[in-house]
C-alpha cells in the first residue's frame, strides 16, 4: 500500500482557517495591494513563498491599517544528538498589522496567526516544531534611506513555535524605487538549528509594473559546511 504524503492529512485545516480570516476581512482590503512571491535555495535547503499585503483604510497602499496573507512551503537539514534529520514543512498566515512613517523612514508591524504543518524523517522525538500547530506570529520590516544613494532595510520574524525566527539586514546603493545593488546578512533557527548567510543582492530591476530581485551568497548551518545560495524575488500592486 503506498505511503500517504504528510501533508495530504492536514493541509485542509491550515487552508481552511487561512480562507477563513480572508473572507472575515472587508473587501475593500482584497480589491488592492502589493503581491510578492519567491525563492532561495542552498545545499540541503529551500524555501519558496506567495503572499500579500493590502490596506484596510485606502484603495492604495499606504500608511495605516493592512492586512497580511502569506503561503509558504520550507525545506531542512539539521543535526541533533548525532543524528542527521530532514524537515518538510509548509505555512499559511493571515495577520493585521500597521504601515507607519514618512521618507526617508518607513516600516511595518504585523500580528499574525499561523498555521504550520512539519514533517521530521527520521521523526525526532525532542522536537517542538514537528506536526501541525497553531501559533502567533510576530513580523517587522523598517526601511531607511540615509542618503540620496545610499539605504538599509531590516526585516524580523518571530514565533514561540519552537521560538523559531528570522532576522535580515541590508544596505543598498542606489536610488530609492529604482535600481540598488549591496550587502545583505541574515540569521534564522529555532530550537534545533541555527543558520547565518552573507551575500550580495540587486533588486529594483524592472519588468513592467513588477520588481525583480535576486541574490547569491554564502550560507553556513551550525554543525555542517559552508554552501553557496542563491534567489530571487518578484513584487508587484494590482
Amino acid at each position: 500500500m503506498p505511503a500517504r504524503h504528510p501533508y495530504r492529512v492536514n493541509l485542509a485545516l491550515p487552508l481552511g482557517l487561512c480562507l477563513a480570516a480572508a473572507a472575515a476581512l472587508p473587501l475593500p482590503a482584497l480589491a488592492d495591494g502589493l503581491w510578492l512571491s519567491g525563492a532561495e535555495a542552498s545545499r540541503g535547503a529551500s524555501y519558496l513563498y506567495v503572499g500579500r499585503i493590502a490596506s484596510l483604510e485606502h484603495e492604495q497602499l499606504q500608511n495605516g491599517w493592512a492586512t497580511r496573507l502569506w503561503l509558504d512551503r520550507a525545506s531542512y537539514t539539521y543535526w541533533a544528538s548525532g543524528q542527521r534529520y530532514r524537515g518538510r514543512s509548509v505555512g499559511l498566515e493571515a495577520g493585521v498589522g500597521y504601515l507607519f512613517g514618512q521618507a526617508p523612514f518607513t516600516g511595518s508591524v504585523f500580528l499574525n496567526l499561523m498555521a504550520r504543518d512539519t514533517h521530521l524523517s527520521p521523526s525526532d522525538p525532542g522536537s517542538a516544531v514537528s506536526g501541525f500547530h497553531l501559533r502567533p506570529k510576530v513580523s517587522s520590516d523598517l526601511n531607511w534611506q540615509f542618503s540620496p544613494e545610499w539605504g538599509a532595510n531590516a526585516g524580523m520574524s518571530y514565533t514561540p513555535l519552537g521560538n523559531a525566527w528570522w532576522a535580515r539586514a541590508r544596505l543598498l546603493h542606489g536610488s530609492q524605487g529604482g535600481l540598488q545593488w549591496g550587502l545583505e546578512h541574515a540569521r534564522h533557527g529555532d530550537d534545533s538549528y541555527r543558520a547565518r548567510q552573507t551575500g550580495v543582492v540587486l533588486t529594483g530591476v524592472p519588468a513592467g509594473p513588477a520588481r525583480w530581485a535576486f541574490k547569491a551568497g554564502v550560507r553556513q548551518m551550525r554543525g555542517e559546511s559552508s554552501s553557496p545560495y542563491v534567489g530571487v524575488d518578484l513584487s508587484w500592486t494590482f
